[in-house]
């Protein structure tokens, strides 16, 4: 999965639990106010859906950084490394020498016999 399909995810998984948000109830309010009769009252679908993404990220993800937002949602560091489109070539191992998820830790390039 992408980025965008997890984002996808998660919002409809929030706008199911009509956006569920105990510190911003105003938000919830705001976002089922938005429909009437399943049909949109005043902005276009794409638009609409990226208010609510945007919203997801601020109330339920804490407004995170993108390092931040990729290694909370790609735990693993091969799928993190996988989503931020970093290969390596054949025959190339990569060992991180701070934390092993940090895309800016100094990476040691070895060829692998």
């Amino acid at each position: 999965m992408n980025l965008f399909e997890i984002l996808s995810e998660k919002t409809k998984e929030w706008r199911d639990n009509n956006y569920q948000s105990d510190d911003f109830p105003a938000i919830s309010e705001i976002l089922l106010f938005a429909k009437e009769d399943g049909k949109l009252r005043f902005l276009r679908e794409p638009q609409f859906r990226a208010m609510e993404v945007y919203w997801y990220l601020r109330i339920k993800q804490n407004t995170p950084d993108f390092i931040t937002l990729y290694k909370t949602l790609f735990p693993k560091r091969s799928d993190f490394l996988q989503a931020l489109n970093i290969g390596k070539p054949p025959g190339v191992s990569i060992f991180f020498l701070r934390t092993p998820s940090s895309i800016f830790a100094r990476a040691k390039v070895c060829a692998v016999d």
